[in-house]
């Protein structure tokens, strides 16, 4: 039977494949003008994950390197200084980073980077922490992070404790996992003997973003806004159907937060709409919303490719380059990704807020 980490190689090959042929349509917008059901632990079935997509897969090479592969799709352009609108060779190490939970109690911290490949010391990138959904096999979100290190990139995906479907599940445990993506972050921008310097080394300190979907979004929005869990060097969230928590106090916003985007389907019953809109209304501005209307928990961050995922892919690449790279997209820019599957997705930002229907069970009372 083939290893589990051999299946994992074979499929980031194949979505590396289709990151680099998404990320042509947002080179298209870069160079253009601007155009009520109870909320409960987010466990939901996967079935074979993001695997079937029916894209055969492409040559690849194995590096020699422990624990890293290396896919052998052309870059499209060399390397520049400010990487908007360009495909790289995405490379995946797994690490096992060892942190400490709120106790001070040792924990694994399984870490899956995926990477540019670039000639050693010739660029850095900004880095994005991403951490998946309870009960959720990491591999379901390789189509979607896929895109953002083809994009120019360094992603770290992390596995919490007891967060993964073949281990005990304890939900709760989620307390604890803000302080352990800021042990994540350290690791990366400041060095650390679970980070290879071949790693960390291609990481820009000061460009660091943090992405989650589900109970990851959660996470997520704790460490860039909850009074009890900021990390100030974080410059930008992707908050894909994530929610507050009281769990993390009530305290959303006092402090401000970095620039957020948050998506949302609007036939996902595991994540009620109400909560990423009560996250969007609370947040200050830059903010934005990015609703995709029949999407359901999964189906616009996994497999298989369809519009509801390409919409995805490209607003949150955009995003990104955005607001760690300082690339010059409009908001008209934004809106027209967001409608470039017609009319899958509509984006609002700004000022404009977007109505919150229902509430959000878990979630502490107001904005």
């Amino acid at each position: 039977m083939r290893s589990s980490r051999e299946n994992r190689v074979r499929l980031l090959l194949a979505v590396t494949a289709l990151a680099l042929a998404g990320l042509v349509l947002l080179d298209q917008y870069h160079s253009s003008p601007p155009a009520t059901s109870a909320r409960t632990e987010k466990s939901v079935p996967v079935g074979t994950g993001p695997a079937g997509t029916g894209t055969s897969l492409p040559t690849s090479s194995f590096a020699t390197g422990s624990a890293t592969t290396a896919s052998s799709i052309p870059a499209t352009s060399s390397p520049t200084t400010s990487p908007p609108a360009q495909a790289y060779n995405v490379a995946t190490a797994d690490l096992s980073i060892q942190g400490h939970d709120l106790s001070g109690t040792t924990v694994a911290l399984p870490t899956t980077v995926l990477y540019p490949q670039v000639a050693p010391g010739s660029k850095r990138f900004g880095l994005v922490v991403f951490s998946p959904g309870f009960d959720i096999d990491p591999s379901v979100y390789l189509p979607l992070i896929s895109t953002w290190a083809a994009a120019g990139f360094v992603v770290a995906e992390v596995s919490y404790p007891d967060t993964l479907p073949s281990s005990p599940l304890v939900e709760y445990n989620m307390v604890n996992h803000p302080s352990e993506l800021s042990q994540v972050i350290t690791d990366f921008v400041a060095g650390s003997p679970y980070v290879p310097a071949s790693i960390s080394g291609l990481v820009d300190p000061a460009e660091v973003a943090v992405g989650g979907q589900s109970d990851g979004g959660d996470v997520s929005v704790a460490s860039a806004a909850a009074a009890c869990c900021m990390d100030t060097r974080i410059k930008a969230a992707v908050i894909l159907s994530g929610a507050e928590e009281t769990l993390f106090g009530d305290s959303y916003f006092a402090h401000g937060s970095p620039p957020l985007l948050v998506v949302q389907g609007g036939e996902d019953t595991v994540n009620l709409p109400a909560c990423s809109e009560q996250i969007y209304d609370g947040a200050p501005q830059p903010r934005y919303y990015l609703a995709i209307p029949a999407a359901t928990h999964l189906s616009a961050y996994s497999a298989p490719v369809g519009p509801e995922l390409l919409v995805t892919r490209s607003v949150t690449v955009a995003f990104l380059e955005k607001y760690l790279y300082g690339a010059d997209v409009s908001t008209s820019q934004l809106d027209a990704l967001a409608s470039s599957q017609g009319s899958v997705a509509s984006l609002v930002d700004g000022a404009a807020t977007v109505p919150l229907v229902g509430s959000c069970p878990g979630a502490p009372s107001g904005p």
